[in-house]
């Protein structure tokens, strides 16, 4: 399946998945269409067929402004992004995932402490988010 103009286009593009119980061969993932000029519209989401090797159609699971990095969480119920829009600093957000429709909740936004917010990983005991942000020092 070809990507719509505004997702291809997008600077970052950043997928992760996570197994679903839909069946072995279903994986859902999730983009970041942060990055350039636009910002992107939000954190999509699309099911990959890992045996056919297709994806189906994005689906907006939120709307954001600029979410350049995804990061599942290990218990695979929580969802982390990072990014930047027109505040001073980026922002790194906490989200639920919604198992069977892979929509997401936030729960949680907090400043990434410099600009250019561009990484986020969850640590295994999910205590903490690390976050890199390009530039800024911090």
């Amino acid at each position: 399946m070809r990507l719509c103009p505004r997702l291809a286009t997008a600077v970052f593009l950043t997928v992760f998945a996570f197994s679903c119980t839909l069946t072995a061969a279903d994986v859902r993932v999730y983009i970041g269409t942060g990055g350039g000029k636009g910002g992107g519209e939000g954190i999509y989401t699309m099911m990959l067929d890992s045996e056919a090797g297709t994806l189906s159609a994005p689906k907006r699971a939120v709307a954001a402004g600029g979410p350049s990095f995804v990061a599942i969480a290990p218990d695979q119920k929580h969802l982390y992004a990072v990014g930047s829009d027109k505040a001073p600093h980026g922002w790194v957000v906490s989200y639920t995932i919604d198992r069977a429709s892979g929509m997401l909740t936030e729960l949680n936004r907090e400043s990434a402490g410099g600009k250019g917010s561009c990484f986020v990983s969850v640590a295994p005991n999910q205590k903490f988010a690390l976050v890199a942000n390009y530039s800024g020092g911090s």
